[in-house]
């Protein structure tokens, strides 16, 4: 039996898709976690990290595990 096409259009986009959970990082300030345990992998985090900060952040923990990221969004350059 073949899948519709939109059912495989969404199944394609929500296997690499990230999921974001803001939370406060160690230092007292906002951050949040991406995690990404898709076929991207760690791509998938960073493209979501930029765009949730609007392309400046700095990673504060990463979990290989399960894939997640755990960062802060920066006002200036972005450093790992």
């Amino acid at each position: 039996m073949r899948a519709p096409p939109v059912y495989a259009i969404v199944c394609a986009l929500s296997a690499c898709a990230a999921t974001v959970e803001p939370l406060i990082v160690p230092q007292g300030r906002d951050g949040f976690v991406v995690t990404c345990d898709g076929p991207d992998g760690w791509d998938a985090c960073r493209r979501t990290a930029t765009e949730w900060c609007g392309g400046n952040y700095r990673v504060v923990d990463r979990q290989e595990q399960g894939k997640r990221l755990t960062a802060e969004c920066r006002k200036y350059e972005r450093y790992e």
